[in-house]
This record gives structure tokens, sequence and C-alpha cells, in this order.
């Protein structure tokens, strides 16, 4: 255990298995392209349009959606620490979503091919501490951390060898295009994926069944658009609240720290965007509020985006449709501009 946590400190791998992996190759291939860069979970990749963004700021801004699906603090924060290692030429903001830490992982995990994106030594620790730092009842603790162990056992072993990861079948630019444009961004249309699933169900059916769940989800919501107005009323009331700090904030703001070094040391600015996501909002709204940070953005509050929450913009509640996609980018434009630029005045904005 020791010595793989010793060899697997600082590396950053990808696997061949995954469009996710071919997404930051994208990226790593195209850096000098863009100036503006977003990391973060499902929501960013949907809720960001690019285009959008740069359109609306009307200033020098290129950006690149590097939102991944199922992402969490641990992982965000993994990937842009290895971002800013790259030192990519002309990275001028990174913005990056302030997401929950994920806590909870099931044994079931331990079935699923290794992704492999994050289990290092450094982001491990950082979950490992943040779990035992959290309120989580002890039984539960030692049964998430033992799965954790065994993961990242497995997907150290998975990333230590290249006969097994030469067995993967590799992703294609055909995945690539079925998910995301060139931008990054991954716009959510019930027709879109409808479409998608009759042709990919017509072929080899490789995507169907994640073509299936995602259609799935909008359709629910349709059945049943309560949980927009719950997120709604959740969200208003936890920003009412003055909750203490907790001491397991203390790890996640020691984490944010050190990539705030990292950026500054790299001549990055790094950006704090808070996101609706419904999973742990009450410590990410606490921990937000603890922030000491002057360039953080949050649009979360039902008072000013009632937007947010209409089921007209919304594909499943948790995440927005492409229309709702173009407002949101608009006003992240907007807010990011005040932040770097104040005097500067953004496109639709008279």
């Amino acid at each position: 255990m020791i010595l793989v946590l010793a060899g697997l400190k600082n590396t950053f791998y990808l696997s061949k298995q995954n469009w996710i992996d071919l997404k930051v190759r994208y990226y790593k291939d195209h850096h000098e392209n863009y100036n503006t860069l977003f990391v973060g979970s499902s929501q960013t990749c949907n809720h960001i349009d690019p285009e959008v963004f740069d359109s609306v700021a009307g200033y020098p801004v290129k950006s690149f959606n590097l939102g991944i699906h199922s992402f969490r603090a641990q992982h965000i924060f993994y990937l842009t620490e290895h971002i800013l290692s790259l030192d990519p030429p002309g990275l001028e903001y990174l913005v990056v979503e302030f997401s929950p830490v994920k806590k909870h992982l099931f044994l079931g995990s331990l079935k699923k091919p290794a992704p492999a994106y994050w289990f290092n030594a450094n982001a491990f620790g950082f979950t490992f501490r943040y779990l035992w730092a959290s309120q989580m009842p002890v039984h539960k603790k030692l049964y998430f951390s033992t799965v954790y162990i065994l993961n990242y056992l497995k997907r150290s072993a998975y990333n230590l060898n290249p006969w097994k990861q030469a067995g993967q079948l590799p992703v294609t630019l055909s995945d690539f295009d079925h998910w995301v444009n060139e931008s990054g961004h991954q716009p959510l249309d019930y027709d879109r994926f409808i479409s998608a699933l009759a042709a990919d169900t017509a072929g080899l059916g490789r995507h169907s069944g994640q073509f299936a769940a995602v259609a799935r989800r909008h359709e629910k919501l349709l059945n049943d658009p309560r949980s927009i107005q719950e997120l709604k009323e959740k969200i208003s009331r936890l920003l009412q609240q003055d909750a203490p700090p907790e001491k397991a904030d203390a790890i996640y703001l020691a984490q944010v720290r050190a990539l705030q070094e990292l950026a500054d040391a790299k001549n990055v600015k790094l950006i704090f965007l808070m996101q609706n996501l419904d999973e742990d909002l009450a410590a990410v709204i606490r921990t937000y509020r603890q922030l000491d940070h002057p360039l953080k953005i949050d649009l979360i509050d039902p008072a000013k985006y009632p937007e947010w929450y209409d089921l007209d913009y919304s594909f499943d509640g948790n995440h927005m449709n492409s229309k709702g996609a173009r407002l949101y980018s608009a006003a992240l434009a907007r807010s990011f501009l005040e932040l770097i630029n104040p005097s500067h005045q953004p496109k639709g904005s008279d």
C-alpha cells in the first residue's frame, strides 16, 4: 500500500476507455487556442456554452469547457492541478466549479471499469481526510473508507499495468462527437438524444443505453416537475441560514488555497463558481461563504435568477437544456467581466 501511494503521488493518468479522456486530450492538443478554461461537473459541461460566453463577453476571451460528468470536488481539484502543471501558454483564467466532495462510494463501484482519473495519493488523501472530518456516522466512515481503499488499489494496479490498458477498447472521435461539440459544451435537448438513440440502436448500439438513460431523465421531469420547485425552495432556505463552520470545511478550503498558490505561481487567475447541484448543498454553500478569495461567482440565488428553476429552461431538474444554457452562459459572462474588468461593458448589457 505504501509503495503504491508513493509511486502514484503526483501522477496524472488517463485511460483509453472513456470519452472523458478524449476530451482532456483534445484540450491538451489545442490548448494554445484558449485563454479561458472551465473545469467542473456535468453542470459545467451542460450549462456553459463557450460560444455564448465568448460572444457576450465582448472581450478577448476564447474559452473551452472541460466540465466532466460525475466529477466532484476531488476530481475537479485533481484535474485543475494537472492543467496548471502543464503550463499551457496563453491560459489566463481558470473557472473552477465549487462542488461537493463525493463521500459515498459503494462496493458495486468495484465492478466498473477503472477510469483512472484521480486516484493518485494527493487526491485520495484529500478525500480520506475530508471523509473522516465530516459529521458522518463512524460506521459509514469505515464502510466508505474501505471501499475507497479497495478502489484506490484496483485503479492503481490498472494505472501501473500497460498491458491491461492496451486491451481496452479506445474511444474515437465519433464517440466524442456523440456527446460534446468542439468547444467542449454538451447541449442537452431531448430531441437530440432521441434521434441519437434511434441512430445508435439501428447501428452497433454502443451508446444506446447511455442515450436512453439521458432521455429518461427528461421524461421523468415532465411527468413530475415538482423537483425543480423543491430545489428552488431548498436553495432559498439554505441561503437564509447562517450555518456555523464544520471541521471538514477547513480540509476543503486548504485544498482550495493550495490550488490558488499554484495558480498564482503560474500567473493564472483562478475563479471559483458555485452551481446549484442538488448534492450536499448545505456543505457547499457553508464552505463557499468561508472562501476568502476575491474571484468567485455565485449564480444560484432563486431571487436573482428565477429562470434557472423554470421548466422551460430545465432538462432534468438538475441540468439546463440548451435554451437555459444560453441564458446561464450570458449571465456568467457578465459576472466574469465584473470581476476581471469592471469598466468593460459586456455585449447585450444596455
